[in-house]
């Protein structure tokens, strides 16, 4: 539903009563008496306040223009909730009895989720798993036209770093010489700026001088160290899942040499139980030659898949 068509612009007039007249009605309108259906009025808070006067019809009397909406169909609406922050019209005491109101809190994990679905820059995930008090828009007065840590914000910058890469131009390298005649780190820091603020840009671009590291598949199936074991052991469950997809993705293509077994088998018992059996999955189905040449090899697997991680699972 859109709320700009809430209130009808139709110029046909019907008449549905002695000396009424209404508009016709939206092309949206359920017109099927045996339809079952949710009408959701999105942003109601953001509607004008003609529209609102003409969604209150909607939820009180269950009609619009006086036609009845089908018998099975539910009418709610939502709203920002939040005008200290958004650009809104309170909905009025009248609008605001005519439902049962019920707060919703978005959750960091929710947004983990959605940005896992889109293949979000795994720099951003990381940065967010570690300070998730910077993904949402901060409290206090906000200066107008300066941009904020926000949700959507997050996922822009996402969107930015992704096409520079794709472009063969990663700005997380901070070895390059320069970026447009600045500094790489300069660029970075005003590039992300421009998303999220100032403030947490530079907190961003720290965190990727000091603690953000990328393992090759390569450098795990290689170049397998002590400190490489200490900081997958103590990772975070996203940035497993993440080694373990490039990992499968890696063997899959290119294959698995059987030197490279020792410090696959490494990786494999240093990680969290839960994140061993996901890795054992994607591994026996998308590069399962290898996969069982590896599980073979190895005396130790076999009975800590058996015994460990399906009884974890």
């Amino acid at each position: 539903l859109s709320l700009h068509d809430a209130l009808p612009i139709f110029v046909e007039e019907n008449v549905v009563a002695k000396n009424v007249m209404a508009h016709s009605l939206p092309i949206w309108f359920p017109t099927d008496p045996d339809w079952h259906g949710f009408l959701l009025m999105d942003e109601i808070d953001r509607a004008t306040r003609e529209v609102q006067q003409s969604s209150m019809e909607l939820s009180l009397d269950h009609t619009l223009n006086r036609v009845p909406l089908p018998k099975h169909c539910r009418v709610g609406s939502c709203c920002n909730g939040a005008p200290d922050i958004y650009t809104t019209l309170i909905p009025c005491p009248a609008f605001i009895s005519r439902y049962a109101m019920i707060p919703f809190k978005p959750l960091v994990s929710e947004w983990h989720t959605n940005f896992d679905a889109i293949v979000g820059h795994r720099a951003i995930k990381l940065y967010i798993t570690k300070f998730p008090g910077d993904l949402d828009v901060p409290e206090g007065i906000l200066a107008p036209y300066t941009a904020y840590t926000n949700r959507r914000s997050w996922v822009k910058l996402s969107e930015a770093l992704l096409s520079f890469e794709a472009a063969g131009q990663d700005l997380l390298d901070f070895k390059g010489d320069t970026t447009n005649d600045q500094p790489a780190e300069s660029f970075l820091t005003k590039l992300a700026a421009s998303y999220i603020g100032e403030t947490v840009a530079m907190n961003f671009v720290n965190f990727i001088k000091k603690d953000y590291k990328v393992h090759t598949p390569e450098d795990i199936l290689n170049k397998w160290t002590a400190e490489m074991e200490t900081e997958l052991s103590a990772a975070p469950a996203t940035e497993v899942g993440f080694y373990s997809k490039i990992l499968v993705q890696h063997i899959a293509k290119h294959g698995l040499k059987t030197k490279q077994h020792a410090n696959l088998t490494r990786f494999f018992f240093c990680i969290p139980k839960e994140s061993a059996a996901g890795f054992y999955r994607s591994f026996i189905e998308q590069a399962s030659k290898a996969c069982v040449d590896w599980y073979t090899g190895d005396e130790r697997i076999a009975p800590y898949v058996m015994n460990d991680l399906l009884k974890s699972k």
